[in-house]
C-alpha cells in the first residue's frame, strides 16, 4: 500500500471493504451476550471465509467454528481453528478420503444423513486406524432427517459402525427458516415463539436418544436472526450465528438486530450517467460483484443499498453482470464518483473477491486474504 495508509476512495473498484470498527463492535456485542448464557457460539465461517476474522471471534470467546464445506474446514483447520462442525454432508469417495486425512490431525465433526455414506466413511477410517466424528442434521426443509424415531433409528445404526464416533445433532431450521414471512417478521416475540415451536421436536429427539443410552454431546442450532433465542432454548450447546459480523441490511430491520453495525460494503465507481435517461446512472458493480438475494428467501430479489448521505436520494434498481443500476437524483453524481453499496446478503459476497480491504474511517488499515474463496466442496 506504499509508505502511508491511503484513503479507501483511492482503491480501484469494485473493491470489497470491511469496516474494522463495525466488525469489532459486532464481535464484542455477541461476545458480551454469550457471557450471560450457558450455550456457546460456533460462528459460521461461510459468511466471511477469512481466518483473520475467526481468530478474532475465538479470542472473544467462540468455542469453534461452523463450516459449510469440507474445503472450508481444511482451510480453517490449517489456520489452527479447533471445534469445526461441517454442515454439508460428505457424499463422494474423493471427499471421504479428504475427510479421513483431515480427521487424522484436525478437530472436525461432519454431518451424515445416509447410512451408505456412513459405511463408506467407516471403512476408510478403520483402514486408516482413526475415528471420524459425526453428527446428524435434523430438518424438514433441508438436508438431514426428520425429528423423532427416524433419526433415533438412524443413529442407533450409525453407532454400530466402526471408525465413527457419534457426537450429536444439529439443526439450522427455526420455524422462521421454513417460512419467509416468519423469517422476516420484525417482532422478536413472534419469531421467538415460532423458533421454540420448531425446536421442540428436535429436543424431544435428543431425549429419545439419551433414553436409548446414546449420549448427545452436541445440540447445535440457530443463526444470526435467532441467536438470542436459540442460546436460551433448553439444552442447546451452541449457536451457529454467522452474518452478525457483517450484518445484512434486511436482518438489521428486525427487532433486536438493529444494534449490530453494517461492516461489509462494496466500493463502486459511477461509470455512466446517460443524459437521455434523466434519473438513471450506472456503476461498475454488478451481479458478479455483489449479491441480489434476500437473507431468508433465496428466490426473492432484493438489491443492495447505497450507504451514506446519498442513501435517501439514490437506490439500486437493478444489477446486470458488470453494472449496478442506480435511480433517483443522479444530478448529485458525476462519472468517476465512488459509492459504497451494502449487500442484502453478506454471506455470498466475500467469495467473489480475493482480498478484503480493511478500513477504519476512510483509511485502509489492512488487507486480509479471503483464504477459503473457491472452497465450495
Amino acid at each position: 500500500m506504499g509508505k502511508t495508509l491511503r484513503s479507501k476512495y483511492d482503491l480501484d473498484t469494485p473493491a470489497l471493504l470491511v469496516d474494522l470498527d463495525a466488525l469489532e463492535h459486532n464481535i464484542r456485542l455477541m461476545s458480551e451476550y454469550f457471557k450471560t448464557v450457558t450455550s456457546g457460539l460456533r460462528p459460521h465461517v461461510k459468511t466471511h471465509k477469512m481466518p483473520a476474522i475467526t481468530r478474532m471471534q475465538i479470542e472473544a470467546g467462540a468455542i469453534g467454528a461452523t463450516c459449510q464445506t469440507l474445503g472450508e474446514a481444511e482451510v480453517f483447520a490449517q489456520a489452527g481453528v479447533r471445534g469445526l462442525l461441517i454442515t454439508s454432508p460428505i457424499a463422494n469417495n474423493e471427499k471421504v478420503r479428504r475427510l479421513v486425512g483431515l480427521s487424522r490431525w484436525a478437530d472436525v465433526t461432519i454431518t451424515v444423513d445416509s447410512l451408505d455414506v456412513a459405511r463408506a466413511i467407516s471403512e476408510v477410517a478403520m483402514s486408516a486406524k482413526i475415528r471420524v466424528k459425526a453428527s446428524v442434521e435434523m430438518s424438514t426443509i433441508r438436508c438431514g432427517l426428520p425429528a423423532g424415531e427416524q433419526t433415533v433409528s438412524f443413529v442407533k445404526k450409525l453407532t454400530q459402525l466402526g471408525g465413527l464416533e457419534f457426537k450429536g445433532i444439529w439443526t439450522h431450521e427455526a420455524g422462521a427458516s421454513a417460512d419467509f414471512e416468519l423469517g422476516m417478521e420484525p417482532s422478536w416475540e413472534k419469531r421467538r415463539a415460532a423458533h421454540f415451536a420448531a425446536l421442540d421436536p428436535f429436543l424431544e429427539t435428543k431425549h429419545m436418544l439419551e433414553r436409548a443410552g446414546i449420549p448427545v454431546e452436541i445440540f447445535s442450532a440457530g443463526y444470526t436472526a435467532t441467536y438470542d433465542m436459540t442460546a436460551e432454548y433448553p439444552e442447546v450447546t451452541d449457536v451457529q450465528a454467522g452474518s452478525y459480523v457483517f450484518m445484512d441490511w434486511p436482518y438489521r430491520e428486525l427487532e433486536g438486530l438493529e444494534k449490530f453495525r453494517q461492516a461489509l460494503t462494496v466500493l463502486t465507481t459511477v461509470i455512466s450517467i446517460p443524459p437521455h435517461q434523466q434519473t438513471k446512472a450506472y456503476t461498475d458493480c454488478g451481479i458478479k460483484n455483489i449479491s441480489s438475494e434476500n437473507t431468508c428467501d433465496y428466490t426473492l430479489t432484493t438489491f443492495p443499498r447505497v450507504k451514506g448521505p446519498l442513501s435517501d436520494r439514490l437506490e439500486v434498481s437493478g444489477l446486470s453482470e458488470e453494472h449496478g443500476h442506480l435511480e433517483g437524483d443522479v444530478s448529485v453524481l458525476s462519472p468517476g464518483d465512488k459509492l459504497e453499496l451494502v449487500p442484502p446478503h453478506c454471506c455470498t459476497v466475500p467469495a467473489r473477491y480475493d482480498v478484503a480491504h480493511v478500513t477504519s474511517g476512510d483509511r485502509v488499515v489492512g488487507i486480509w486474504d479471503i483464504a477459503a474463496r473457491g472452497k465450495h466442496g
